[in-house]
């Protein structure tokens, strides 16, 4: 996947439709206390760590970001340089190239590690190997911070299709092969399985899907892929069971298709 965010700098919260909002009930879900350590996993360009310090101004936090992707790294070195003075940035953050399945990051060590739409981003048959990664990483007392699109067993196949064959589009043959959107349920059963406990939904959040936001990042501008996208979209929408479509609030207009979907913010201690 490394080839893939190597090349894709996008603002995800832009594709995504994030909001302000979001991010303050992810501040709130964590409940940070001064001077913890929080470690980014799965960071790219750092919005985690800069919604972070942006709430939690002289808090002497400490900041740990890890991401496979050296652009995105060092874009999010950029970035959050901007924040801080420079003293000040260096004794505050660290940042780690690395796939976070292989870290090498002390043991026990962070107050919190956040992961912000990284799980989808491992194979299937790794994820349960991420989860004691996790698990490792976190200390005693500590919490992890899922944030996750929310899929249910009557939409999770749904989702997954669309978001493949905009992968295969797009000529994201890596994501294509790669990437696996977890079910609510089996997000909690990993993490329980791997230590962790209690694990939950803290909060969830409304997310409209918008295809036309994957016009310009990756589509490039080519409406004829977009085209593809919304038929592919529209094909299976109306394979759906009709209470499917319904609670997914579908709104096709011109070339956007919308659906009502939700973010999930998933929480789980590692027992003192």
């Amino acid at each position: 996947m490394e080839n893939v965010y190597q090349n894709r700098l996008v603002k995800f919260e832009n594709i995504l439709n994030l909001t302000d909002e979001m991010f303050d009930r992810m501040v709130a879900v964590a409940e940070l206390k001064p001077r913890q350590v929080v470690l980014d996993a799965g960071a790219g360009y750092g919005a985690v760590t800069r919604e972070l310090m942006k709430r939690n101004p002289d808090q002497g936090l400490e900041y740990h970001l890890v991401e496979i992707s050296h652009t995105q790294l060092e874009r999010a070195r950029y970035e959050l340089a901007q924040f801080l003075d420079p003293e000040e940035f260096h004794n505050a953050t660290a940042f780690f190239n690395h796939d976070i399945l292989e870290t090498y990051l002390p043991s026990a060590h962070y107050d919190r590690v956040i992961a912000k739409m990284l799980w989808q981003e491992i194979p299937q048959e790794n994820q349960a190997r991420l989860a004691r990664e996790f698990f490792r990483l976190v200390r005693p007392g500590g919490k992890l911070i899922l944030w996750q699109v929310l899929l249910d067993k009557e939409i999770e196949e749904f989702y997954r299709t669309i978001i493949r064959e905009k992968d295969r589009l797009a000529g994201f043959d890596e994501l294509v092969d790669n990437r696996h959107f977890p079910e609510k349920n089996n997000v909690i059963m990993e993490l329980t399985a791997a230590g962790f406990s209690p694990v939950g939904l803290a909060d969830q959040v409304p997310y409209q899907f918008e295809s036309i936001k994957r016009l310009h990042t990756d589509f490039k501008g080519d409406f004829d892929k977009l085209w593809d996208w919304n038929e592919f979209i529209l094909d299976h929408f109306y394979g759906l069971p009709e209470a499917t479509q319904d609670r997914l609030g579908f709104n096709h207009e011109g070339q956007n298709i919308r659906l009502a979907l939700e973010w999930g913010l998933f929480i789980a201690d590692r027992p003192a």
